[in-house]
């Protein structure tokens, strides 16, 4: 009898989704991988938690090859993404960035960390969204509430439906499934964030995980966490993104002071400024043309790898309400509403200059983020 991948992997589904909410140290060890992989769905997280548990960043071959510059390893095995086809399943591969190598021109994905000098302007962000002003734990934990009740707005007719069959009231319901959803994606955003969960939450905050031990309250409550984690961890994600565009712009300027000051020849004297001027110029300007080029080129081009024998590819993952992929032509009315217009260029080519070089910096940035997850 002819070897059922779909059968197989639909069997893999089916039992990672009964085992993950047995124990803390199952559910605790899915929700790591979870707080990593927040901007895919609950069953996918599932799929790649049940394969490749240190999965931090996939995408489709495809993608690695055409947009990043990166070679799939040979051997490497892909992770399989179950998806409806009809009233039927297909399978659909990924591969983890540790699965790539790379080539000429080679990207990697931009994952996000939080460091301390991130802390303020998250802080705030949390802060305008929430309305309470303390840590940044004590933001955190405000947003979690506040979305995990917006969970339960939405979804506690089919919470307490899963329900049917079991002797819980609906009081009992609604508290365990906050409680637990509350504490699973508290654990999973911290220790996204680099935090230690364990100095904030205990295993005791999970006394109700019991409830959700089958797979269908598991699945409810797996979808919740995804929910909050999402929305709480994209917050964070665009906050340290604006602030690391902001300290890069700001570098440039510093940059651009600096060359502007570095006129002084110790053995001849001042130099021309209009001969420095004109020079710096001619040379700066021939090199973000070519590192336009360059850049454009690495966008559209690149060697395709054939598919991994006997794997299909995959589509990058698509949410609901999913964003736009970052289009390299919008570059020149960046740069224009950056203030690097073609007289500024004929005036002060060096500030021209290094205004390009950031806004070059910033549209590379969304290329990483859009890319890889969208």
């Amino acid at each position: 009898m002819a070897f059922n991948k779909v059968a197989f992997y639909a069997d893999i589904a089916d039992k990672a989704s009964r085992a993950v909410a047995q124990s803390y140290a199952s559910w605790t060890s899915f929700l790591r991988t979870a707080g990593r992989l927040y901007k895919y769905s609950y069953e996918d997280q599932l799929m790649i938690y049940a394969q490749r548990p240190q999965a931090t960043a996939c995408a489709d071959i495809g993608l690695w090859n055409d947009k990043m510059h990166r070679y799939i390893k040979r051997g490497s095995s892909g992770i399989a993404l179950l998806r409806a086809k009809g009233h039927n399943l297909k399978i659909e591969y990924v591969f983890d960035v540790a699965d790539t190598v790379p080539c000429a021109n080679a990207r990697m994905p931009w994952l996000w960390q939080m460091q301390p000098q991130h802390e303020a302007s998250v802080n705030q962000a949390l802060v305008q969204r929430y309305g309470i002003d303390a840590d940044i734990v004590t933001q955190i934990r405000a947003a979690v509430i506040g979305q995990t009740t917006a969970y339960w707005d939405k979804a506690k007719e089919d919470i307490i439906a899963t329900f049917s069959e079991r002797e819980y009231n609906q009081d009992e319901i609604k508290n365990g499934f906050l409680s637990i959803s509350f504490s699973s994606a508290f654990f999973s955003i911290l220790t996204r964030c680099g935090m230690t969960a364990d100095d904030y939450i205990m295993e005791q905050d999970f006394a109700d995980l019991s409830m959700f031990a089958d797979k269908k309250s598991a699945n409810q409550l797996g979808r919740a966490v995804n929910f909050v984690n999402e929305n709480v961890l994209r917050q964070i994600e665009n906050t340290i993104r604006k602030y690391e565009k902001s300290h890069s712009r700001q570098a440039a300027e510093r940059t651009e002071e600096n060359d502007r000051g570095n006129h002084i020849h110790t053995s001849r004297g001042l130099q021309s400024p209009r001969h420095s001027d004109e020079a710096s110029a001619r040379q700066a300007s021939g090199q973000v043309r070519h590192d336009a080029k360059n850049l454009s080129e690495r966008a559209q081009t690149g060697d395709i790898q054939h598919h991994v024998s006997g794997r299909d590819t995959v589509s990058a993952p698509v949410r609901s309400g999913g964003g736009s992929t970052a289009s390299l032509g919008d570059n020149d009315s960046q740069a224009a509403e950056a203030g690097a217009t073609e007289e500024l260029k004929r005036k002060d080519p060096l500030k021209w200059v290094g205004l390009m070089n950031a806004c070059k910096a910033q549209v590379e940035e969304v290329i990483y983020e859009e890319l890889i997850y969208k």
